[in-house]
């Protein structure tokens, strides 16, 4: 038994057998890059389709709503902000609306007319629920979050509500009822 031991681990029948095994490693390891390729293509090429916003902000009297479809949501006068608001007394760079550690925030960025959350003055950020008052300067919206992000059992339930109360779907920017 040790002679058979012995001569089928010898170095000919190593050396016999080393290059296939080099040859099967060098070409698996091409699998994993190539699986990443193709993911990585298809995700490229995916639709990139948002059916419900990650939340809304509506004016008080419900005629404009804006979605907000990010995590980082700039609001300001100038154009290149996500919401665009195109009043006097709104900033160029008024405030943005953040989604971090599973929370909604306003922050005020230096505008002068100030943000407002429910009322009071905010001068650092601030955390905003569905439900509450947030006022740029003087135009004050509602915000809705429109699902938990972290619960997907119940991912329509403030979206229904708005449409419920009233709220229109309209696209990203301000529509004008």
């Amino acid at each position: 038994m040790e002679n058979l031991v012995h001569n089928i681990f010898t170095n000919e029948a190593v050396a016999a057998v080393l290059p296939y095994v080099k040859e099967f490693l060098r070409l698996i390891t091409w699998v994993p890059i190539v699986i990443l390729l193709i993911r990585w293509v298809r995700l490229l090429y995916a639709p990139k389709t948002v059916d419900e916003p990650f939340a809304i902000l509506s004016l008080k009297n419900g005629n404009t709503r804006y979605e907000i479809n990010g995590y980082e949501t700039a609001i300001g006068r100038m154009k290149n902000s996500d919401i665009v608001l195109n009043y006097p007394f709104i900033s160029r760079n008024h405030a943005v609306i953040c989604y971090r550690k599973n929370k909604w925030y306003v922050f005020d960025t230096g505008s002068s007319g100030g943000v407002f959350v429910n009322g009071r003055e905010i001068k650092n950020g601030k955390e905003i629920i569905t439900g509450d008052t947030v006022a740029f300067a003087e135009l004050e919206f509602v915000f809705g979050a429109s699902y938990d992000m972290d619960d997907s059992r119940d991912i329509y339930s403030s979206a229904e509500k708005a449409k419920k109360d009233g709220l229109k779907k309209t696209n990203r920017k301000s529509k004008k009822a």
